[in-house]
């Protein structure tokens, strides 16, 4: 982000950036410019004024800030809490960031104008800029943000400052300051206050016996300067004494209409007071101070206060309570700790040791939960610690929570603890329980773990066998009783603004027809939406489906059906892209096909303010499956890319990757030596040990469908006449295809496009057309109809002396539809392939075919 130029109408332009120290003279006016601002920039983008709606900045880019702003459309004309859960410190550095266009920019930018959307009409900024960088020094008591026990809000005392004032066409040290008359034609500003309008804040403290007032396109404090002129119908709006302004309660002035403090009426305003292209000036006299949240201004004929909090008294932020205990997770050497955030916190320590005595322990300063706290000894008891500081001080250290590391017992694998690809994937591999130390990698390298809160960790835990050795996936189980629950979350994965983008890849095996599976589920914090993709296997057909919960505008869920009750692990895909808080895309994808089995564009339900991801399951239902692998990433070009585009791109070593593993798009090679690639018998091609189906050992994956002995394998290539054989059909022949089948069965990967070759390597077929020769896919049997593909089944037909090109020898090249997303493509996770020559081909004459390949294309 380019910083904006700090008001350079005095012919100096320099940038807008943070500073840890300010030492300038004090004035009561506009004016100044400033060149020698150093430190740390900002890196919140500007964001819209209220006519096009906004969001607030972060000095120190975090989330959203707290104002936003309507159209013409509906909804207000601006919301402004003045930076709830954006800034923490309420410091120098932050209400100099409330008054830049870092945090809230107006869209009229003209020439080398500083577009702040709250801009210092006085008292701010130092005449003597050459002196200094141009703040004065004690702005924090005229006019800043206060610290109301951790919540922002704003002082107004001697000071003022505008709403939505652009930058006029007139010459003037500052345009924006003292520039409005009596003889103004036009009005500048985002504000659209030409409906009747309503402004209300509320009041956090009120002291003196001055003036607290609010004009209408007036950046003066001659109530006469401004397009509205003075008077009792001028531009003036709001002048009340400070003292009959009432703490913890709301002041409300209608324009046109009565103004009301704490709903007493106080004046009344006959009519209205501005224009489509107006800007309002806030100003507390020098004898008046008063501080204000949550302001509001929006037509009359919108209701809006009802959902603002409530007001209250300001109370000045005092150190944090003692916080609980934290969450800890012990591993091989390590202890991961967690805990909940605290409000207005702006930093947290943890100390540890092997005695309950804080006194005694090693500090750990300037940590995030999770922790992972590593190098210690196994079989010792660790005792942990934690403290939070806010804006004032810090707090008590809290009570300890203990946990002992322990070695693994001959593990069988290894979990992950760098990630290195191009993309940042976060990683669960299941070679630990998910709220084990160190199960989980954030962002490629940092460990941590789920957090599990007050839900049960040991019902989602290593899968182990008799010697106690982890197998490497994790197994999730709450069958016991259906009210307990086992939920792993990660918190703060997305960063504020918009387009959110999060792809998820699971392997899973969730198969149990009677009993739900797993789920994933996303929290989009900002926008109060979530996603929960569900696996489930108790509903659809013989397959089970994929349920996106409450996705359709929030209230019906979308399905796909999905191969869940086979037994076998598979890879599911989400890919989410939020553009804006109501607009969310997902799209599901099933092993590696890159056809969704799920595309679409919702709403999303709603939710609580949680940011976050969470896996396993939350629910009053019982829940049943076996984990492999987890990874997600946030970034955004990984969203828009189909499995076909990721392979190869997945972190190695987290588990089988099928379709997105490396191998080069090679799925199948066979060159037919049995010597070397099977039992050494020549007449074993139709063996297991031969080659065996994958998830199936005592499975063979040749099988002969017709006339077994007519089929040879000798001297490293394969020979046939009159007889059909099969490649990757688990059933052996023993199941007829029909056009009626709704599932493929197959042990062979054609979900993307492929390529099939083979050199046939003799052929002396009489030249009498009578012979042929055919392949395909999904079909055991001799009609092309008989499959899930209909006719389509049958990929390739020739005349045997015609299969190579039109000649009777040489390599044979068939390719499938290079469109996945055809209705004619043929392939699918788990198809397979049959091979035919018919009785037009002899036993005097067989062919002789070798170097089998199927490969992706």
């Amino acid at each position: 982000m380019k910083p904006w130029p700090k008001r350079p109408y005095a012919g100096t332009a320099v940038s807008l950036f943070l500073f840890s120290s300010l030492s300038v003279l004090t004035a009561c006016s506009g004016g100044g410019a400033d060149s020698g601002n150093e430190g740390e920039v900002i890196t919140t983008p500007p964001s819209s004024s209220s006519s096009g709606g906004s969001s607030g900045g972060s000095s120190s880019g975090g989330s959203s800030g707290g104002s936003s702003g309507g159209t013409g459309d509906g909804g207000p004309i601006l919301s402004e809490n003045f930076g709830d859960n954006t800034f923490v410190n309420m410091d120098r550095n932050d209400n100099i960031t409330l008054f830049s266009p870092d945090y809230k920019a107006v869209e009229a930018r003209n020439g080398d104008d500083w577009p702040s959307y709250y801009y210092p009409t006085c008292c701010y900024f130092d005449d003597a800029s050459a002196a200094g960088d141009g703040y004065i020094d004690d702005l924090a008591d005229r006019l800043g943000l206060k610290n109301d026990s951790g919540n922002p809000a704003l002082l107004i005392h001697n000071a003022r400052f505008a709403v939505g004032q652009t930058k006029p066409d007139i010459s003037a040290s500052d345009p924006k300051v003292n520039s409005t008359t009596s003889d103004d034609v036009a009005t500048w500003g985002e504000l659209d206050l030409s409906q009747d309008y309503r402004i209300s804040f509320c009041v956090k403290e009120a002291d003196g016996s001055g003036l607290v007032q609010i004009y209408a396109d007036n950046n003066s404090t001659g109530e006469a300067n401004s397009y509205h002129g003075g008077g009792s119908q001028g531009s003036r709006i709001f002048n009340v004494n400070a003292s009959l302004l009432v703490p913890g309660e709301r002041v409300e002035v209608n324009i046109p209409g009565d103004t009301l403090v704490a709903g007493e009426r106080l004046d009344d305003r006959p009519s209205r007071v501005g224009t489509a292209s107006s800007f309002l000036q806030f100003r507390a006299d020098s004898s008046a101070t008063i501080i204000i949240d949550d302001l509001l201004i929006e037509r009359q004929s919108e209701s809006g206060q009802a959902d603002l909090p409530e007001c209250n008294v300001f109370t000045p932020a005092s150190a944090p309570d003692k916080p609980e205990a934290p969450g800890v997770f012990a591993g091989d050497g390590q202890v991961s700790v967690s805990w909940n955030g605290v409000v207005g916190a702006i930093e947290y320590q943890i100390a540890y040791g092997s005695e309950n005595d804080v006194a005694s322990a090693t500090v750990v300063e300037d940590v995030t939960s999770p922790h992972v706290l590593s190098e210690l000894e196994n079989d010792t008891e660790y005792f942990v610690f934690l403290q939070v500081r806010n804006a004032v001080d810090w707090s008590e250290w809290s009570d300890s929570a203990s946990a002992t590391p322990e070695a693994p017992v001959g593990d069988s694998c290894t979990p992950t603890t760098q990630v290195d690809t191009s993309i940042p994937w976060s990683v669960y591999d299941g070679c630990l329980s998910p709220g084990d130390a160190g199960s989980l990698v954030y962002d490629t390298s940092v460990q941590g773990t789920f957090d599990f809160g007050s839900s049960d960790p040991s019902l989602f835990a290593a899968v182990t066998n008799a010697e106690d050795e982890k197998l490497g996936t994790a197994l999730l189980d709450t069958t016991a009783d259906a009210s307990f629950k086992s939920r792993g979350e990660f918190d703060g994965i997305f960063a504020a603004g918009y387009p959110k983008h999060l792809t998820a890849i699971a392997r899973i095996k969730a198969d149990n027809p009677a009993q739900r599976g797993f789920e994933i589920q996303t929290y989009f914090g900002e926008a109060g939406k979530r996603v929960n993709m569900q696996l489930r296997p108790d509903q659809g057909s013989e397959q089970g489906r994929i349920h996106l919960e409450k996705f359709t505008d929030g209230s019906s869920d979308v399905k796909a059906e999905a191969p869940l009750q086979d037994g076998e692990f598979h890879i599911f895909h989400i890919a989410f892209t939020m553009t804006d808080a109501d607009t969310l895309t997902a799209r599901v994808y099933v092993d590696g096909n890159d056809t969704p089995v799920i595309y679409e564009t919702s709403t999303g339900r709603d939710s609580g303010g949680e940011n976050k991801l969470r896996v396993g399951e939350d629910s009053s239902s019982a829940h049943l499956a076996e984990v492999d692998w987890i990874i997600w990433t946030t970034d955004s070009a990984t969203a828009a890319k189909r499995p076909s585009a990721l392979v190869d791109a997945l972190p190695d070593g987290i588990g089988v990757l099928g379709a997105y593993g490396t191998d080069d798009g090679l799925i199948l090679s066979e060159n037919f030596d049995a010597a070397t690639d099977g039992d050494g018998d020549n007449s074993s091609l139709f063996t297991a040990g031969y080659k065996s189906i994958s998830s199936d050992s005592s499975k063979p994956f040749f099988n002969a469908n017709n006339g077994a002995s007519r089929v040879v394998v000798s001297g490293g290539a394969l020979s046939f006449y009159n007889a059909r054989f099969t490649l990757g059909d688990p059933t052996g022949g023993d199941k007829t295809t029909t056009a009626d089948d709704t599932l493929t069965r197959g042990d062979i990967d054609l979900s993307q496009p492929y390529r099939i070759s083979f050199d046939v390597i003799t052929n002396d077929n009489a030249d009498d057309g009578s012979g042929k020769c055919q392949l395909y896919v999904d079909n055991d049997g001799t009609s092309s109809g008989n499959s899930i593909w209909g006719g389509d089944s049958k990929i390739f037909e020739s005349p045997v002396l015609e299969m190579a090109g039109g000649a009777p020898t040489g390599t044979v090249i068939i390719e499938s539809d290079p469109d996945p997303e055809s209705e004619d493509y043929v392939g699918s996770t788990t198809s397979f392939i049959q091979f035919r020559c018919d009785s037009g081909v002899e036993e005097a004459t067989p062919i002789t075919i070798d170097n089998l390949v199927i490969e992706r294309q």
